[in-house]
C-alpha cells in the first residue's frame, strides 16, 4: 500500500515521504512474540518497522539506519497503516478500563475515527510546520547549568523525537526510579534541540529538573499538542456508570499485532 509519511525522511538534501507499506505477515506475529519473549522493546518495535516499510520511494529498502532516523510520529504512523491493512475492515476489539468505577469492558475500535495530520496539511497549523522541523519556546526560568560560565539560557527549540531516541526511550528498564515521571523527562530532554552550547551531546534530565513545573508542561504540551502523525480518540464513555473518560494512549503494536484474536 502506497502512503504518504506524516514528516519524512531526508536522504541527503532531498525529504522522502511516499512508502511503501506491508501488512504484518505470520513470520512478523512469530519474530513478535519471539522477541517478546526473549528480546528487548527496541527489538519489538524496530523489527515491525523493518517488516513495514518495504520500500522508501526515492531511496528504496530502507536501511536500519535510515529507519532510525525517521521520525517516531511516522513509525507510529506505519504501525497504524499495518494495522489497517490486516484487519481489513473487521475492527478489533480493545479492553478498557474506567477510571471511575474499574469495571473493565470491551470496545471496538473503528479505524475511521483515526486522524492523520501531516506537515503541509491547509488545515494543520503546526509550529512544527516550517524548514527546520522546531518549534521556539521561552523557559520562564533559565538554566544555567550548560557552561562553565552559568550563562543563563531561557530560548531554545523543541523538535519532534527520532526512531532511534524515542526506542531508547521505551527500551530503558522500569525500575521504580524509572518511572512515568523520568521517561517524561528523558522524552523532553531528546526532543529538545536547542538550548545552550551543544545541548544535544550534554544536556540531561538533571538540567531540568531545577525548572518550575509550570515549564515542563509547557513544554510537553508544545510537542504533544503540536505534533502531526495519527491522532485518535481521546475519550470514551463507561457502559457501567456513564463517565466519560481520558483514554491511555494505544500502543498499536502490542495492542494491535502481539495480542491474540478475540
Amino acid at each position: 500500500m502506497k502512503a504518504t509519511l506524516p514528516v519524512g525522511v531526508r536522504n541527503e538534501s532531498a525529504l522522502l515521504r511516499e512508502i511503501e507499506v506491508s501488512a504484518p505477515t505470520g513470520r512478523c506475529l512469530k519474530q513478535l512474540r519471539n522477541d517478546l519473549i526473549g528480546g528487548t522493546n527496541r527489538d519489538v518495535y524496530l523489527n515491525v518497522l523493518k517488516q513495514g516499510v518495504v520500500e522508501v520511494v526515492g531511496f528504496g529498502k530502507p536501511t536500519e539506519s535510515l529507519l532510525l532516523s525517521m521520525k517516531a510520529v511516522d513509525a507510529e504512523f506505519v504501525y497504524y497503516t499495518m494495522a489497517l491493512l490486516d484487519a481489513q475492515g473487521d475492527w478489533p476489539t480493545l479492553t478498557r478500563a474506567c477510571s471511575q468505577c474499574g469495571h473493565s469492558f470491551k470496545e471496538e475500535f473503528d479505524f475511521t475515527d483515526v486522524v492523520v495530520r501531516r506537515i503541509g496539511d491547509e488545515d494543520f497549523d503546526s509550529p512544527f510546520n516550517n524548514d527546520e522541523g522546531m518549534a521556539d519556546f521561552t523557559l520562564s526560568r533559565p538554566i544555567t547549568s550548560l557552561d562553565v560560565e552559568k550563562t543563563p539560557y531561557t530560548k531554545g527549540k523543541i523538535g519532534l523525537t527520532a526512531v532511534g531516541d524515542w526506542l531508547d526511550i521505551i527500551s530503558s528498564k522500569k525500575k521504580s526510579e524509572d518511572g512515568l515521571g523520568t521517561k517524561m523527562m528523558l522524552s523532553l530532554v531528546k526532543a529538545i534541540a536547542e538550548l545552550g552550547p551543544d545541548w544535544k551531546n550534554s544536556g540531561t534530565i538533571a538540567d531540568l529538573d531545577g525548572l518550575p513545573m509550570r515549564d515542563l508542561k509547557m513544554l510537553e504540551k508544545l510537542h504533544n499538542d503540536n505534533k502531526p502523525g495519527v491522532r485518535t480518540p481521546e475519550e470514551t464513555t463507561c457502559p457501567n456508570c456513564g463517565t466519560e473518560f481520558r483514554l491511555m494512549p494505544f500502543d498499536w503494536v502490542k495492542d494491535f499485532f502481539v495480542a491474540s484474536a478475540d
